[in-house]
């Protein structure tokens, strides 16, 4: 436990979980958020699904736009004004109870958002041990995770949508003072081609130089099955008999399960190298998305939630950890924050359409959601894993002649 939390940057990890509230926050409520929407508003799985992935298109398209410029731009001022912006879609989506009004706000709100991440995650690679600050990172982000997702399901139940977006806004007001932590940037004048030729430099040229690319590709592969069955877990427990509010429960326990995988990966470190790990994490992410999704027992169910939960925040801090080692100036990791953030758009679209098609019993066909994310899952891993053993070893090199 000493290992994983000693020589802790508490400054950069105060902005990193600043930038972290924003996203992993906002991801870490989505069942919550799904659940409340499709109750209050009267949703279909299908329409659920838009409202979820339009803050998460916004979200992206925050991120893009600011990826290009995380070098040069003066990150402490671009993160207040884009906490304005956020503050202004939280009131659009709280003060206005229709569907409409909700998907403006949570556009605005969500490109406020895109750009508060762009910032810090551009600043993890500022860091010695991205891997460990990372992990340090999600070991605080699921205490806060599991803390609102025991509360967030009781204001449901009394305040519909509106009290879980209040719950989310007062989250982030929170972290906001951390903002003011956000180092400048690491050099004036940098460039995306500056970023380009130092991966070229350390993972070879011509075809070489695409390998980045196809890692983030298989992670995309994971992703988007992830976030296609996070986003409606809360309906799965609620299919097996649970009330919404017993679903929180459990979901904030596997949060608070999350804990120990951070922690773990903090220990670890690299001391194992990044393959082993991911590997690792993304077989238990595969079982754990199959077990729950397929479960039909509340004892099940809660095992695959178990796997799922810790094998995510396992798996991340080594392929976020790998991106920081191609480029110390954080565009690489602020470029597949925004790839992958698109493709968050299409999961809860993917996990609507899917549970639109009923089963056997005229319910929603988690069974078929089932195969589907936990074979998706798969194919990112196997994607992912023989590129790290290859940039692994062209970093090594690279580092025994430097």
């Amino acid at each position: 436990m000493r290992r994983a939390f000693q020589a802790i940057d508490w400054r950069l990890l105060a902005v990193v979980m600043a930038a972290g509230a924003m996203g992993e926050g906002f991801m870490g409520q989505l069942p919550v958020i799904t659940g409340a929407a499709m109750d209050d508003l009267g949703l279909s799985h299908a329409q659920a699904g838009v409202l979820i992935s339009v803050e998460l298109l916004a979200l992206a398209i925050g991120l893009a736009s600011t990826t290009p410029f995380t070098g040069i731009i003066y990150r402490k001022r671009v993160a207040y004004r884009a906490f304005v912006t956020v503050l202004v879609g939280a009131g659009v989506s709280i003060l206005i109870n229709s569907y409409d009004a909700i998907l403006v706000g949570r556009f605005i709100c969500g490109l406020g958002e895109g750009v508060v991440i762009a910032v810090g995650t551009a600043t993890v690679a500022t860091s010695r041990e991205p891997d460990r600050l990372m992990a340090q990172n999600f070991a605080g982000g699921v205490l806060v995770g599991a803390l609102m997702l025991s509360i967030l399901p009781i204001v449901a139940a009394h305040y519909g949508l509106r009290g879980v977006y209040v719950g989310n806004l007062l989250c982030l007001m929170c972290f906001a003072p951390f903002l003011r932590l956000v180092p400048p940037a690491p050099r004036e004048g940098a460039s995306w081609r500056t970023a380009l030729q130092g991966v070229t430099e350390k993972t070879g040229s011509g075809r070489a130089a695409f390998v980045p690319y196809v890692l983030i590709a298989g992670m995309m592969c994971i992703v988007i099955m992830e976030t296609a069955s996070w986003s409606f877990v809360e309906r799965k427990g609620v299919s097996l008999g649970m009330g919404p509010a017993e679903v929180g429960r459990w979901l904030a326990t596997m949060f608070l399960s999350m804990f120990v995988g951070s922690v773990f990966a903090a220990i670890l470190g690299t001391r194992w190298g990044r393959v082993i790990p991911f590997t690792v994490g993304g077989v238990l992410l595969v079982v754990g998305l199959f077990f729950a999704l397929a479960a039909k027992t509340v004892p099940i169910f809660v095992f695959g939630l178990l796997s799922w939960n810790i094998a995510w925040v396992f798996l991340m801090p080594y392929y976020i950890g790998l991106l920081s080692s191609l480029d110390h100036e954080g565009r690489w990791n602020s470029m597949s924050s925004t790839i992958l953030v698109f493709t968050n758009v299409f999961g809860p679209l993917l996990g609507g359409a899917i549970l639109s098609g009923l089963d056997a019993q005229g319910e929603a066909d988690f069974g078929r959601l089932a195969v589907i994310a936990s074979t998706g899952a798969l194919v990112g891993t196997v994607i992912v894993v023989p590129i790290m053993i290859v940039l692994g070893r062209r970093l090594a090199l690279y580092d025994a002649r430097a």
